[in-house]
């Protein structure tokens, strides 16, 4: 009777510290991918080289980690490429179980997997490439966590860890953390591509956009764990001068939209941004021009201004108080229906 007890006793310890020392298998990984294929949980996945997933899935399980690797010493540009016709990723993880991509250098996730003393750092790794040519399937990021990239090869400047390009992404839950440069780039994405619920923290640019896109105002642009630590040029940037087609809305994230110039909106077209919004202009010759009907709905509740006003969105230009506002930092808002400038309380520092 005695043995009988010592041995549940000791078949009951087993079984509560067995599932906290999980090993996980390391499986170094690369190159073309052209049939259905799945990266498991109880597998680390070290990537040497770009993976390319072409005409194929991809499909990463909850609690898969992804690490990248340097090849001979180089960040990889694009470690994960996807193409063909109806390449895709469907990575969703769990609350409690996220999907990590970081670096091979990176210790905290999945352990010492290069089995040296290193620590991670920005831009170990370039980005990945979603961009298949049919417009017929959508990948999908949930609950993933990508740190350390944002490596720009010669030929790519300023590279996001993800670049979701002329492909359609649900991208919900995830976090874009310690990129050399971009977190997440969307500026050619296809309707209906979704950025919702994400954490942006301790990037250069956290993320890239088109005007010609809507964004709800669940996403968070500081660190979790230090409400005051955000991004270096903390707001959602748009670089390129799209005009609006579709009807869109702009949700208050808690930092501006960054123009580097300006955009449009077509006839007929509504563009409806969130109270508190905020709007910036870099350049004189930055601002809004509204075709025939088109309208900027709840515009008397927003904030239109330049990238030097700090008061309105924060020193979004990083130049402490070096620079300050004046009337003609950027143009104004142009209605092309009654010809004449718009005016507005939240119109600041236009030169119209």
């Amino acid at each position: 009777m005695v043995k009988s007890k010592v041995f549940f006793i000791g078949l009951a310890l087993t079984l509560l510290v067995l599932p906290s020392c999980k090993r996980l298998h390391i499986v170094h990984v690369s190159g073309l991918i052209t049939t259905d294929t799945t990266w498991t949980n109880n597998n680390l996945y070290v990537i040497d080289s770009s993976v390319i997933v072409e005409n194929a899935t991809l499909t990463i399980e909850a609690g898969t980690i992804v690490k990248i690797a340097k090849a001979d010493g180089v960040a990889i540009g694009q470690p994960i490429i996807v193409g063909g016709d109806t390449g895709v990723i469907k990575a969703i993880g769990t609350p409690d179980e996220h999907i990590t991509f970081t670096s091979y250098a990176d210790d905290s996730k999945g352990g010492n997997t290069n089995r040296r003393s290193t620590a991670p750092a920005k831009g170990d790794w370039g980005h990945f490439f979603i961009s298949p040519a049919g417009d017929s399937v959508t990948s999908d990021f949930v609950y993933c966590d990508l740190m350390y990239g944002g490596f720009s090869p010669a030929d790519y400047e300023d590279s996001p860890m993800l670049d979701i390009h002329f492909a359609k992404a649900t991208i919900d839950h995830c976090t874009f953390a310690h990129s050399e440069h971009a977190g997440l780039d969307v500026m050619a994405a296809h309707d209906p591509t979704t950025v919702t619920n994400n954490i942006f923290y301790d990037n250069t640019r956290p993320l890239w956009m088109s005007p010609d896109f809507s964004i709800d105002g669940s996403n968070s642009f500081f660190n979790p764990d230090n409400a005051s630590a955000g991004n270096d040029y903390n707001g959602i940037w748009l670089p390129n001068s799209t005009a609006i087609t579709e009807n869109r809305s702009w949700g208050n994230n808690g930092v501006p939209y960054v123009f580097d110039d300006g955009f449009s909106i077509s006839e007929d077209i509504v563009l409806t941004v969130a109270n508190g919004v905020v709007v910036k202009f870099s350049l004189p010759s930055g601002g809004v021009d509204l075709g025939g009907t088109a309208v900027i709905a709840n515009l008397d509740n927003a904030i239109f201004t330049s990238i030097k006003d700090d008061a309105h969105g924060g020193d979004t230009n990083m130049d402490g108080s070096a620079t300050s506002p004046a009337t003609g930092d950027w143009d104004g808002v142009f209605s092309n229906s009654i010809f004449t400038y718009l005016t507005s309380g939240g119109i600041l520092y236009a030169a119209h």
